[in-house]
């Protein structure tokens, strides 16, 4: 039976989580500041002309399916922290913490890839409002 990969001890779990949530928690933060930004920006040409072709709520479905990502895999994280380091079944030999840790870092990932598409979006919608309006 091929053994799976297991942290030895709990400290490295905790040292591979912590940034891990942080870093989820902060591209968390600008996910909610650019819903802000766009709620803030509703007397503007161009928003009105997003939500008349349908955009603007395609692009606050992204945020907030990035948003969702980002905070789950910031949960999961925090989660492996606190988790016991305790084999799951005895026979797979697959700890809580360890467990919880990959889950996390797997919707992190996803999450980041999602985020950049909605960055390279806002910035792109941020650079035109600028030019409407004046």
């Amino acid at each position: 039976m091929a053994a799976n990969y297991n942290s030895t001890d709990h400290s490295i779990v905790l040292g591979i989580a912590s940034p891990l949530a942080t870093v989820a928690a902060m591209l968390f933060g600008f996910i909610i500041a650019s819903v802000t930004f766009l709620s803030s920006a509703k007397d503007s040409s161009l928003i009105k002309a997003m939500k008349d072709t349908q955009m603007h709520q395609q692009l606050l479905s992204q945020l907030h399916h990035t948003g969702i990502g980002l905070i789950s895999s910031c949960i999961f994280m925090v989660l492996s922290i606190f988790s016991p380091s305790k084999p799951i079944i005895k026979t797979i030999n697959f700890n809580w913490d360890y467990s919880l840790l990959i889950i996390g870092f797997f919707l992190l990932l996803f999450s980041m890839i999602e985020f950049w598409f909605c960055w390279k979006r806002v910035n792109l919608m941020d650079r035109n409002l600028k030019v409407f309006r004046y």
